[in-house]
C-alpha cells in the first residue's frame, strides 16, 4: 500500500471537510458564540465551497481578493484550522462567510456600545438611549442595489425591493453590549439579537421582520457614535 498516498488523500479530506463545513451555521447559531479578531498579515479570503480539493492540492481554495494587517472582522466559527469569517469595509460592503486561516488571525476584546448609527449595504439600524429604554429603528432591503446579478437590477427596476422595517425598544441597562428587541407579538413578532464587536455590531433576525427575504441579520459597521435627527426620524421610511 502507498501509505504516502494514503496520507496525501486523508488530509485533503479532512482539509477540504474543514472548510466545506467551517461556515455552515446561521447568523442565529453564532449570536452567542460570535467573536471579534484582527487580521495580521496581508492574506486571501477563500470560498467556502472545496469539493474540488484544490484547496490541498495548490493551497489556493478558489481566492476570493484578500484582508490586510489591522482589518478586523468577525469569525463565526472555527474548524481544522479555518476561520469563518465576516467583513464590513468602511465603505459598507460586505464580505460575508469566507474562509480564512487562523494562522493569520489574532483574537481581540470586543468592547464597545450598542448606541450609535449602524450601516452594511441596503441595511441600517439607529440605536440610541432614552431613559432606562435603549430604542431601536432601522428599515433594510432584498434585493441589495449593489448586487451585480443583472436579473436582480432588472427586478430593482421593475418592481422594487422588499422592504424591512423595526421600530421598538427594551429596558436595559448602560454599557450593555447585547440585547434583543422584540416588535409586535405571537410568532409572526418580530425578534431582533444585536451584539457590539468593536466597530461592528452583530445582527440576527427570525426573518420576520419584512417583507420576503427581507432581514436585518449582518455584519454592521459603526457609521456614527450617535444618531442624528433627522437619520431617526427618516429610519421609518426608507
Amino acid at each position: 500500500m502507498n501509505w504516502k498516498a494514503v496520507l496525501a488523500a486523508f488530509l485533503m479530506t479532512c482539509s477540504t471537510s474543514a472548510l466545506a463545513e467551517v461556515c455552515s451555521g446561521t447568523y442565529q447559531d453564532n449570536q452567542n458564540t460570535v467573536k471579534l479578531a484582527q487580521v495580521t498579515k496581508k492574506t486571501p479570503l477563500y470560498n467556502e465551497s472545496t469539493a474540488s480539493g484544490t484547496c490541498a492540492r495548490t493551497g489556493s481554495c478558489g481566492t476570493k481578493g484578500f484582508l490586510i494587517a489591522g482589518d478586523p472582522v468577525a469569525v463565526t466559527a472555527t474548524r481544522g484550522g479555518w476561520a469563518c469569517v465576516m467583513f464590513t469595509g468602511v465603505n459598507g460592503r460586505a464580505t460575508w462567510n469566507q474562509a480564512f486561516p487562523l494562522s493569520s488571525l489574532k483574537f481581540v476584546a470586543a468592547g464597545g456600545t450598542l448606541e450609535g448609527s449602524w450601516e452594511v449595504e441596503d441595511q441600517s439600524l439607529f440605536i440610541r438611549r432614552q431613559g432606562g429604554r435603549l430604542m431601536v429603528r432601522g428599515w433594510t432591503q432584498w434585493p441589495w442595489s449593489s448586487t451585480p446579478d443583472p436579473a436582480v437590477q432588472r427586478r430593482l427596476k421593475e418592481s422594487g425591493p422588499n422592504i424591512g422595517n423595526v421600530d421598538t425598544s427594551v429596558n436595559l441597562s448602560r454599557g450593555a453590549t447585547w440585547a434583543r428587541f422584540v416588535e409586535g407579538a405571537g410568532e409572526y413578532a418580530c425578534q431582533l439579537q444585536v451584539r457590539v464587536l468593536g466597530p461592528y455590531l452583530f445582527a440576527s433576525d427570525n426573518n420576520q421582520c419584512g417583507g420576503v427575504n427581507a432581514t436585518f441579520s449582518g455584519l454592521y459597521r459603526l457609521t456614527g457614535k450617535t444618531v442624528s435627527e433627522q437619520d431617526w426620524r427618516s429610519a421609518k421610511a426608507p
